[in-house]
C-alpha cells in the first residue's frame, strides 16, 4: 500500500512479510545467501570488466555469474552502514561521488526539543529554507527525539539537503 509521501508498506504493516516475500524470490531462482559473512574483494575475470566472485574475510571465495551489492550508505556505522560497499565499488573502477547524509534524522542545537522527546504531531507542514530559498515543503508526521527531530516529514527533507552539507569522510 502506498501512503502520503509516496511511502510504500505491506499491506499487513508486518516489515517481515518483505523480507519473506526476498527471502522466497531468492530460493525460487537458487540464489545463496550467507548471513555475517563480510566481503573483502570483488574478484573480476581476466578482461577486468565481467564479475567471477567475491572473497570472503575468512578466505572463502565464492564464484558466480553476476553480483548485487546492496550493503548500505554511510550515515549509520552501528547498523553495519560504514562505506565498506563504496570501496568495494571504487576497487573495480566505479566512479564514487562525494557522499551525503540522507534520509536521516536532524540533531538539533535547542534543549528545548529534548524536553518534547516522543510527541509526534500529526498532519503538520513544514517548510525548510536556506536563508529565503525554499529547499524542501512537506505535509505528514513529524516526531521529537532526544537530539531534536525525525518521523517521515524529517527524513525526506533530509534528502534535499546534501548540497548544503559537508560531504561524509
Amino acid at each position: 500500500k502506498t501512503e502520503r509521501g509516496q511511502r510504500v508498506f505491506p499491506v499487513s504493516d508486518r516489515s517481515s512479510d518483505v523480507i519473506s516475500a526476498l527471502k522466497k524470490q531468492c530460493e525460487k531462482n537458487h540464489v545463496s545467501i550467507r548471513y555475517h559473512a563480510r566481503v573483502t574483494e570483488i574478484i573480476l575475470n581476466e578482461d577486468k570488466t565481467t564479475f567471477s566472485g567475491v572473497k570472503l574475510e575468512n578466505g572463502e571465495i565464492i564464484y558466480g555469474d553476476s553480483l548485487i551489492l546492496a550493503c548500505g550508505g554511510k550515515s549509520y556505522a552501528p547498523t553495519g552502514s560504514n562505506g565498506e560497499g563504496y570501496e568495494l565499488a571504487q576497487s573495480i573502477g566505479h566512479t564514487i561521488k562525494p557522499l551525503y547524509p540522507s534520509l536521516v534524522p536532524f540533531a538539533m542545537e535547542e534543549s528545548w526539543c529534548k524536553d518534547l522527546m516522543g510527541l509526534t504531531l500529526k498532519n503538520i507542514s513544514i517548510a525548510v529554507k536556506n536563508g529565503k530559498k525554499l529547499i524542501y515543503e512537506g505535509f505528514g508526521e513529524f516526531l521529537f527525539t532526544h537530539f531534536g527531530v525525525s518521523g517521515p516529514l524529517v527524513l525526506t527533507a533530509s534528502t534535499c539537503l546534501g548540497k548544503y552539507q559537508k560531504p561524509l569522510e
